[in-house]
Formats: structure tokens, sequence, C-alpha cells
């Protein structure tokens, strides 16, 4: 640690040395052991904030001090405040070392700026990431918190550690929780330049370079080249020298998956740049129809910050309606290619290609040779993995495009109400929806609904609440669809623990309603509704409790919205509802306000505080002129985890069924290879050999489901 302090110092001295503007603004080590402009905020006199070192048993980062933030509030904060208020007016960069212990679920750095009645939260994405248990290096731009924070005044930094959610004491306190920090620095100009090289080193995006990459078809003035879904190309990537003659692609029936195809224009002047799928045949003459193939123009929006690093870079994920992408040479075009094997298809290998013409001074024209070899298993329509993929904004009677772009990723919004009731049957039928959210919601965050225009607890909102709940329960099993149901009960409760008394009484009223549809609730688990909720959000309680309560029935969906986050690693976005899914046992997610954008251009502000897990971009575009919503690479990856998903259900169903010997035990080894692998999924970066180590493991999972059927049947 010493040594890379060292090392900081000599580079900022070289830059400053160099001529460049540098102003070191606050600069701190804790080494004398003063603890300076660090204070508890008024009201928060139980925090604890003082210098520590060997004494109290604490590992500092560079050197011997450092700061300790300790308490038994849900969130423990303390105040920095530098010796002038510090002018928003240029880039300004924070940097320091941390590390939480204890129960901690979430660590904050906030600003405090004047004339702002309450602390600026970021709102273009996290600042810093959650580490418990070890130093970690946080690296925030200030200037770039809030848009409108330009020219403003600077007066403190609050940081904060809030108590990992579910771990509260039946009071109300939390246990006792630390946030340790060292090595505080705010900086601009040259010296501000080591941060931006470890944010850089931690965040920007490292080139795939794996055997999934390869040139198809070079000639003059036209590149053709592959590149896998996890590993879609940068605006700057640049062909591979490696070649390939085709592209190949294993699928079951009623399964996907994508690809991209930069197709790079190398010679000067225009070009427009069109692809055209044609049907696959296989030797015994059946055909997979050219519609099972669909593509899309990828586009990129700005990023300013990724997974709580602080960079300026394109990222490639809107998936654009339009039928062309036109390319000023030198230059390229990216598109996302999806094959689909339908239901019922036979068994086999197809082959066929796909076209891609550039029209300009002169045609050129570029056959793609594709094969797909179709495996013997299906995967079911309506998938094991369920998911409510809620869609904010949408008006009603408009929103079928929208529900159909989830539906072609496996994906469905649970809410129904806006749909009548032949869009019901659709959705259902058609789609395969596999969750149909009953909102009998009692409350958000401490505050309970009122029904009947009366408090929780009175006869009126007793009535009008069970009268609310039974008329959704009524349609549900008119249509025979209780299976795929649950009742929502209450959103958060952000430490009050009287909500728990709320939600045993209103789960108690859903009982005398229907016994057969599970209660889900955004909470952590609490002794007081234990046996009432039947479905949690794990992101709310602690690993053993989920596994206490997991044994005694109880279910566990992942709050998706962390899953979704653009920047994020495609690789994690698929596993997030594949592998990792299996790994620890979670049977669907729970996502808000993925169509969220309010006022803003996601195309150019992309990065909102709703965790930045906007799956579409609005359509009438200059990225997509049709007026459709355009789905995203991440709702593409996130059905090839749905699928992963799937594999895994069905080996296990079949690994049931047949019980123990050789063929068995080498299925159950490829699976537990699997689930390990979510367990090293980057999340930050494209390591190699992991995409290709999913792509190995695909394979083989494949094969025995393949084998263990035949064997079956």
């Amino acid at each position: 640690m010493a040594l890379h302090r060292l090392l900081w110092l000599a580079l900022a001295l070289l830059l400053a040395g160099g001529g460049a503007c540098a102003a070191v603004l606050h600069a701190q080590d804790f080494e004398g052991g003063a603890l300076g402009p660090w204070s508890v905020p008024q009201g928060r006199e139980s925090t604890t904030v003082e210098v520590v070192g060997p004494a109290a048993g604490v590992e500092a980062f560079g050197g011997d001090r450092c700061l300790r933030m300790s308490g038994t509030q849900m969130w423990n904060l303390a105040d920095l405040t530098p010796s002038e208020p510090i002018v928003l007016d240029q880039p300004v960069w924070l940097s320091w070392a941390w590390r939480a212990e204890g129960p901690v679920g979430q660590m904050a750095v906030n600003l405090l700026i004047e004339g702002e009645p309450r602390p600026v939260f970021s709102t273009v994405g996290h600042v810093g990431r959650l580490s418990v248990g070890r130093w970690d290096r946080l690296v925030a731009r200030l200037d770039r918190y809030r848009p409108d924070l330009a020219g403003r005044k600077l007066t403190g930094l609050r940081v904060a550690a809030r108590c990992e959610v579910g771990a509260e004491l039946p009071e109300g306190r939390a246990p006792e929780h630390a946030l340790l920090i060292d090595d505080v620095r705010i900086a601009t100009g040259a010296d501000a330049e080591p941060a931006r090289q470890i944010a850089a080193a931690e965040a920007m995006p490292r080139e795939y370079a794996g055997p999934q990459r390869f040139t198809l078809h070079r000639a003059e003035g036209i590149t053709v080249w592959h590149t896998p879904a996890l590993a879609p190309a940068m605006e700057d990537s640049a062909a591979p020298e490696a070649t390939g003659d085709e592209v190949r692609l294993r699928l079951a029936r009623n399964e996907a998956e994508s690809f991209e195809l930069v197709v790079e224009v190398t010679a000067p002047g225009r070009k427009v740049v069109r692809l055209e799928p044609v049907a696959l045949a296989a030797a015994g003459g059946q055909t997979i129809p050219a519609e099972a193939t669909y593509w899309h123009p990828v586009c990129t929006v700005p990023l300013i910050t990724r997974q709580g690093f602080p960079v300026e870079l394109r990222w490639p994920d809107p998936l654009s309606h339009d039928r062309q992408v036109t390319v000023e040479g030198p230059g390229s075009a990216q598109l996302w290619v999806t094959v689909q094997a339908p239901a019922g298809t036979a068994p086999g290998t197809y082959t066929g290609g796909l076209r891609v013409t550039l029209e300009g001074a002169a045609q050129q024209s570029v056959a793609v040779p594709l094969a797909v070899e179709v495996l013997d298993f299906e995967l079911p329509r309506s998938p094991s993995f369920r998911t409510n993929q809620q869609l904010w904004g949408p008006r009603r009677g408009e929103v079928r495009p929208w529900l159909e772009l989830l539906g072609r990723c496996k994906q469905f919004d649970a809410n129904m109400w806006y749909s009548d009731a032949e869009e019901r049957r659709w959705r259902i039928e058609e789609l395969g929806q596999n969750a149909i959210k009953i909102n009998g919601v009692g409350g958000h965050g401490p505050t309970p609904t009122r029904y009947g225009d009366a408090d929780i607890g009175t006869e009126a909102h007793r009535t009008a609440y069970v009268e609310h709940v039974a008329k959704n329960v009524t349609w549900v099993r008119e249509n025979g669809w209780e299976d795929r149901a649950f009742v929502y009960i209450w959103d958060e409760n952000w430490g009050s623990v009287q909500v728990f008394e709320h939600v045993d009484y209103l789960a108690g009223l859903i009982r005398g309603i229907t016994e057969e549809i599970p209660i889900l609730a955004a909470l952590p688990v609490n002794q007081r509704i234990e046996g009432a909720v039947n479905i949690y959000l794990a992101e709310y309680s602690p690993p053993g409790t989920i596994e206490r309560r997991r044994a005694a029935g109880d279910q566990f969906w992942r709050w998706g919205n962390v899953d979704l986050q653009l920047g994020k690693a495609p690789l994690s976005v698929r596993m997030s509802y594949g592998l990792e899914s299996v790994r620890r046992q979670f049977t669907g997610a729970y996502s808000w306000g993925v169509s969220a954008w309010g006022d803003a251009d996601p195309w150019v502000d992309p990065q909102r505080d709703n965790w930045s897990a906007t799956l579409f971009y609005p359509g009438g575009h200059e990225g997509s002129a049709p007026e459709l919503p355009v789905p995203s690479i991440r709702m593409e990856l996130l059905r090839d985890g749905i699928e992963d998903y799937e594999y895994a259900a069905i080996l296990r169903g079949l690994l049931e069924a047949r019980g123990t010997d050789d063929e068995a035990d080498r299925a159950r080894t490829i699976l537990a290879r699997a689930e390990a692998l979510s367990e090293r999924a980057p999340n930050l970066r494209r390591m190699d050999e992991q995409i290709d180590e999913l792509a190995a493991l695909r394979a083989e999972l494949q094969d025995a489901i393949v084998r263990l059927g035949r064997e079956g049947r």
C-alpha cells in the first residue's frame, strides 16, 4: 500500500513539473492523528468519527492510521468540510480508499451544496463500489453529480454507510457497523491525473480477442467481421487478424442466439449498408424461414460513469429499427443479428446465409455463411425464470409493441391492469407470460396506502382493501392463471419496523381471499412476517437469512434494477438472469422503470436515477426513425441468460428422474462448473477466457440434455 502511495505522489509531481495547471484542494492521510475537518452531522451524535490505528486493530490503507466512522444507526453519517468552498466550474476529482466493516449494504458520498436544503446524490450512476472487508478505491467527479451543478459552491461531502437491509434489530436499531477512509484527495487539473488513471484502469472496457471474433470477408473497400454477443464492438474496435469461414450456432428448439456483424467501409465515400436474412435449409428439405432471423443496427450512447467510476466513452446498447445504415467511409456499421429456432423445428443442421449489401457509387454484396445446428430438445414457451420488467410511461392501448419486444426476449411486465381481457389472453397464450401481479400494495416506504379514503386498521380500509384484492383474484381464477400470479403487498420499508405489523395484518386479509396465490414483498425477512410472505426480493436480506427461509419454502427473486445498469459487462448481464440465478437459487426478477426516462432523452442522457436501468429508448429519433420503442442489447443478453437458466432447469429435471450413474454424475459435474463460472463473472471488464468458457460449458450442457433426454425416451 505504501508503494502505491509513493507512485501516486511521483506521478502527480511529474505531471505538475510538466507545466500543467494543478490544484490540490484537500489532502489528508491521517498519519498525524488529527481528525481535521471531519465531523458528525447534527442529530447523528450516536455516530463516532475518529482516527484509529494498529492499537484499535485496524489495518490502514497506506500507513498506520485512517479515519473510522462507526455506530448503530441504520445510516451512519460523517461530513468532510473543506477549509474553503469549492466552486464547481471545472472538473473536480475526489479520490480515497475506503472499506466497510460489519453488515454494511451501501456506501455513498453525497454533496453539500450551498443553497440546497438536502445533500445532493449522484443522478448519473453509482459513486464507488460496495467493499466490505477489503480496501477499494473510490474515484468521483464532483462536478458531474447533477447536470445543474456547474458553477455552484460545494461546501462539504457527506459520507454514508447503510446497515445491510434486513440486518436491523427488532427495535429498529442496526448492529454495529463501520466505514474506514484513508488517503483522501480532492484535486483539479494535472493533480487529478492519478485519479483519472485509476478510473480508466478500473472502468474502461478491454477488447475481446478470443476465437469467437474473426474476419469473414476482406476485399477492396469492405471488411466484414464477427464478434459474439458478449463482446459487442466498441466504436474504435478494429477488424481481427483471425479469419473464419462461417458463423456457427447451436440452438434448442424455441431458443434464440445473437451475434454481431461489423461492416467496415474502408474506402472514402458514403455507403448505405443493408442486411437481408435468407431462409436456412437442412439436408432433408426442412427449413428455418428468413423471418426467424431478425437484425438491428447497433447505436451507441454516452456514458460518463461506469460501475462507480467516472469515464467518457460511447457504449453500444440501442438496437435501431432502421433498415439501413449510412456510413461515411472510412467508417463502420455494427449489425446485431438474432437467429431463432422456432418451436417444432426438426433437429439437424440448417445452412444458408445473410446478404450484406453496400450501395454507393457502385454496389457491393457479401454473402455471410451461416450454419445453425438445431438440437433435439425444446425450451418451454413460458420460461421457468419469472420476470416483472415493469413498463412505466406507455399509455393504455399503446403498450403492445413494448410487450412484444419484451416477450421476444422472454421477459414480461407482470402488471395486467392496463390490458383488456383479449390482450391479457394474448400475453399469456402467445407471449408465454409467466408472472401476473395482483396489486395489493399496502404501502410504500413507512407510509401505508389509504383504501376507501381511510387509514389502515379501520373497518372502511379493511372493506375497501378486501374488495380491491378479491376483484383481481377473481379474474385470475376465472382464467385458471393462479400458478402465474402473486399479490404484491408492500413496496420497501425504509427501516421502519412498524411496516412489518401492517404487512402481517394485510397478509391475513389476503389469506381470507386466496390460500394458493403467493404474496411478494419488497422487504427484508422479519420474524413478524415469516410465514405470511412467500416471495422476497433477495437484495433486502442477508445471505444467512435467505438460506434459512428458503429451507422453509420461501422463494427469492432478484431486484433486477441492479442487473440492468448501463455499462455493466455483457457477461455479467447475461449471468444475472442465468447461471448466477441458478447458483443462488433465485426463481425470478423484479425490476421497475425499464421504460422510465421521464423528461430526459436517454439517447443523450441515458444515466438516470432509476439506476440507469432503462431497457428501452424512444423511437422517432435520428438513431431509430420508426415510431416504435427501441430495444437494447441488454434486453437480448437477459434473454440469453433466461435460456441458460432453462438449460439448468431441464437438466436438473432429467437428473431427478434418472438417479445416479456415470452419465448422470458427468452431467452434475458440468452443471456445477457452469454455476461456479457465475461466481467469477467480471463486473466491469470483458474477460476472454470467461466468454469462451461459457460457450464451451453451454455446448456441454446441450450435449448432456440431448444424451439424457434420448436415453430417457
